[in-house]
């Protein structure tokens, strides 16, 4: 008979010293003509100079904070519960020291390499900061603005970026020098910009036909679920070849979509803006 079940091994907290040893040559030292050679080892350094903080530590309280959703004030607890002493405001400060000098230099890199590719995919969504800097109120909305290559073109990069504000100039700062096709929502701050083709996404398109209780809104989403039909079918080509299937199938779909819009009596001069 076997009969199995799950243990749960705790975590330890540990004090590491790093010695530093010295070694003098005696031979050096007693000879007078002959200046005393001495040899120091090197201990690890630590990730942030003048802190007891271990990479573990860093990377367990930024996990905790950003994948566990578990708010500084509240780990405090639980490190004295594992022996450290600490509180909220020095581990604030190690999240914003080791993302500063540790994960910065990999942010600009990828964003490099993601700022490189032809096509990107851009939005942003609202969010709150309770102190904020610019003396706004805590229920003023900030934003997270989120950019991500496609998977066509390498391995995807997904980057995002905080702001206080939703303004034009936010995406401008970001995409400074970019040169390519953006695909996004149709808010205001996504086109006329020099040297990018803007490309509205099918999913807001067939968002706003799913709420108007009507006929011609049915129509519009079958449009789109044949599209998204076709596209599951051409998943895993290549992306030359997926290509020549949308002109050869999704195009016909995208033509009568639009003629359909075009002569349709329903909408008369106001018309819903085409998409890429």
């Amino acid at each position: 008979m076997v009969r199995e079940e799950a243990e749960f091994i705790p975590a330890r907290m540990k004090k590491i010293q790093h010695i530093e040893h010295a070694y003098e040559c005696k031979n050096c030292k007693g000879n007078s003509s002959q200046k005393a050679q001495i040899k120091r080892g090197k201990a690890p350094q630590p990730p942030i100079q003048r802190s007891i903080a271990s990479p573990s530590v860093l990377g367990k309280v930024i996990y905790d904070k950003f994948a566990q959703y578990l708010p500084l004030y509240r780990q405090v607890k639980e490190w004295e519960r594992h022996g450290l002493n600490t509180n909220d405001k020095n581990l604030s400060n190690w999240v914003i020291r080791a993302s500063r000098d540790w994960l910065q230099p990999v942010y600009e890199t990828l964003k490099a390499q993601l700022l490189s590719k032809s096509v990107l995919h851009a939005d942003e969504t609202y969010g709150q900061i309770i102190h904020r800097s610019d003396g706004k109120s805590g229920q003023a909305n900030a934003y997270n603005w989120v950019y991500r290559s496609v998977p066509s073109q390498g391995p995807e990069i997904v980057l995002f970026q905080s702001s206080l504000s939703r303004a034009r100039s936010v995406l401008e700062g970001f995409i400074q020098g970019y040169s390519g096709t953006m695909i996004c929502d149709g808010y205001s701050a996504y086109g006329k910009i020099a040297g990018i083709t803007f490309a509205n996404c099918w999913s807001h398109v067939r968002r706003y036909w799913l709420k108007a209780e009507s006929k011609n809104g049915q129509i519009d989403v079958s449009y789109c679920d044949e599209l998204y039909r076709l596209e599951r079918q051409f998943k895993h080509l290549s992306p030359g070849k997926r290509r020549k299937q949308r002109q050869k199938h999704s195009k016909p779909v995208v033509e009568k979509f639009l003629a359909w819009v075009e002569t349709s009596p329903f909408f008369g001069e106001k018309r819903p803006c085409q998409s890429s």
